[in-house]
């Protein structure tokens, strides 16, 4: 089951699919972008869902929790799961601003703050894309 499915345009530019509904809910209030999630982290995804979602937005993003405070970092393995399968770029929080997911750096980081570190990994991974086609 994939959260806030009903609340997903047609198409646009950008998904990001992260790995909570609290996640999702902050990057569509503070972004602007469409963002889903699936029940659980390590859920996989049907392959006819992903190519669906494939036509209707021209980047999608994994973003999952950096769990850099735990022996293991579940969110990074589980994401790293399903960029490998589906051929998705995956994205997460680096470790200095010391914040596992999206939402908790909105809200012990500030909006600006938190959408700045997301718009420079989505730049830094559109960048990787372009590089890789030529």
């Amino acid at each position: 089951v994939w959260e806030l499915w009903h609340m997903l345009p047609k198409t646009h530019d950008y998904l990001i699919i992260t790995k909570s509904r609290k996640d999702a809910l902050s990057i569509m209030a503070t972004m602007n972008i469409p963002a889903t999630s699936l029940q659980a982290e390590g859920t996989i995804p049907k392959d006819n869902v992903i190519d669906e979602l494939k036509q209707r937005f021209k980047y999608i993003f994994l973003f999952y929790d950096n769990d850099f405070d735990k022996k293991t970092n579940y969110g990074r393995e589980y994401g790293r799961k399903l960029s490998e399968l589906f051929d998705l770029p995956q994205i997460e929080i680096h470790e200095i601003h010391q914040e596992k997911d999206y939402s908790d750096l909105v809200k012990n980081k500030g909006i600006k703050y938190a959408r700045t570190v997301l718009w420079q990994l989505i730049k830094k991974e559109l960048l990787k894309h372009l590089i890789e086609r030529k």
